[in-house]
């Protein structure tokens, strides 16, 4: 994700537009800037990658928030004033990520009966959620972005023109999935409906590529989440499982 968002630091997003249109920073002082975050953004990951520094993980998130919010801020395409609601999952992985680490330390549970465990499941199934829904939402009203991907993956896969009304027609059904994966997700967490929308975050991420061309590859990168954090969610309900089992009880609201 990191990667993918200093790419496109590299290439200027609504944070340059910020700069430059509100602040009156010159276009190359805007331009310099965000190739600086871009460059420590791409150190955090991959300090993440390799030894993760938990301030730095922070600091991934808070970059993650800044480009969303600036989306939102300067907007000028549909549906931006949903842009943190879209990007929410990306958000709060670095933040997952640095919960895992303390868990993992037993830094949380010191002291505590608190089950962190299954509150880390928990904050990651909410934030997928919200996104998921969020593009639920996006697709039930037609977001023009996702027609045109519809229309020109059916061009460059399949060879075929899908005409805008099935394409709007198509959307319908993923929206309606979407928003059901994304609320049962929350209300029981669920390993098949996990995978499911792993795999199916993968699909809508390589649509960017399908559609326009491997020069999109950067945004396959930063929505790894979409994909990563289900399988992350699988893995902790297959953990949950194994513990609940070796109690000799299974845990309430843990699907199978």
């Amino acid at each position: 994700m990191c990667l993918g968002l200093a790419l496109n630091a590299f290439s200027g997003t609504a944070i340059g537009t910020f700069l430059f249109m509100e602040w009156e920073w010159s276009h190359s002082a805007s331009v310099q800037t965000e190739h600086i975050m871009g460059y420590i953004v791409l150190a955090v990951g991959l300090s993440a990658l390799f030894y993760p520094i938990r301030p730095l993980l922070v600091l991934a998130a808070l970059y993650a928030f800044l480009v969303a919010y600036m989306g939102y801020r300067m907007g000028g395409y549909h549906f931006s004033e949903y842009t943190l609601f879209a990007y929410f999952v990306r958000i709060i992985t670095p933040l997952a990520l640095l919960m895992a680490l303390l868990l993992q330390n037993n830094t949380l549970s010191q002291g505590q009966n608190t089950d962190w465990g299954r509150v880390l499941l928990r904050v990651m199934a909410l934030s997928l959620a919200i996104t998921f829904f969020t593009h639920g939402v996006e697709a039930l009203g037609a977001h023009p972005f996702f027609v045109d991907m519809v229309i020109g993956s059916g061009i460059n896969l399949l060879g075929v023109y899908i005409p805008e009304a099935l394409a709007v027609k198509a959307l319908f059904v993923i929206g309606c999935v979407d928003i059901l994966t994304s609320l049962w997700i929350i209300i029981r967490p669920n390993i098949y409906v996990a995978i499911w929308m792993g795999a199916w975050g993968l699909i809508t991420a390589f649509a960017r590529i399908t559609e326009t061309g491997w020069m999109s590859y950067p945004e396959v990168l930063v929505r790894a989440p979409h994909y990563l954090v289900p399988m992350a969610i699988v893995a902790l309900l297959f953990s949950e499982r194994k513990k609940m089992a070796e109690q000799g009880k299974l845990a309430p609201g843990i699907g199978s």
